[in-house]
């Protein structure tokens, strides 16, 4: 109910923020984790309301409340544990993993395709999975990075 208010609020279309499927393991974790990233805004004023409605709940006729203070106080340590650019680069990068996964998984699942057609389309798959492999463990592999590379080579031409 508060989620709804809040994504109407950011203006934003509510998705289902639903737990992972077991039969869609790969597809079904990207499209939590993108999910989380979409609703983030909302899911932040969630928590910031409820932090504040146990700071107000310590004064006043409706004071002490002790589940309004113990969802505060819940809502205050979630907030620290997502509000941070290591938590938000892995979950981007998780929905990225599990995009790439979900593509062979995909892949070995296609019907109507000779194995040869098959084999093929997963072999590309694997090898985008073992590129972006490659690009976390050197920056500097990424096609992302050659490009912004010769870019600002170029400007400092000019």
């Amino acid at each position: 109910e508060k989620l709804v208010a809040a994504t109407a609020l950011w203006k934003l279309h509510l998705k289902s923020l639903v737990g992972f499927s077991e039969t869609r393991f790969a597809n079904s974790r990207r499209q939590v984790y993108i999910n989380i990233q979409h609703e983030f805004p909302a899911i932040m004023t969630c928590l910031e309301d409820q932090i504040l409605d146990a700071l107000k709940n310590r004064e006043g006729i409706t004071a002490p409340n002790a589940k309004v203070r113990e969802k505060g106080d819940k809502a205050r340590e979630l907030k620290g544990k997502i509000l941070n650019v290591h938590f938000l680069l892995n979950l981007s990068g998780l929905a990225d993993a599990y995009g790439q996964f979900g593509a062979v998984v995909n892949v070995a699942q296609m019907v109507h395709l000779l194995p040869h057609e098959r084999y093929e389309l997963f072999m590309k798959a694997v090898e985008r999975l073992a590129d972006m492999i490659n690009c976390l463990s050197d920056h500097s592999k990424c096609p992302s990075f050659a490009v912004n590379k010769k870019s600002k080579e170029k400007t400092e031409k000019s």
